[in-house]
């Protein structure tokens, strides 16, 4: 990710202090932008899915991304 696009999503999520809501982008995006923000901030996020399906595909693309950050569990 672009360090301008990481920087402008922290720096919304630190100005609101509440719900951030990420929409418009593909399904792949999200555990990417989320594993950034793990990775650069204190923040905690909670993400909904539509299916068990979907919720174990998140995660597995979330571990992969921080993973390759050098942040695995």
């Amino acid at each position: 990710m672009s360090s301008k696009l990481s920087s402008e999503i922290t720096r919304r999520l630190e100005e609101r202090k509440e719900r951030f809501t990420l929409t418009g982008v593909t399904a792949s995006f999200v555990p990417f932008i989320i594993s950034n923000l793990l990775a650069n901030t204190k923040n905690r996020f909670i993400v909904v899915c539509a299916d068990t399906d979907s919720a174990a595909t998140f995660y597995q693309d979330l571990k992969t991304y921080l993973t390759i950050l050098g942040h695995a569990e």
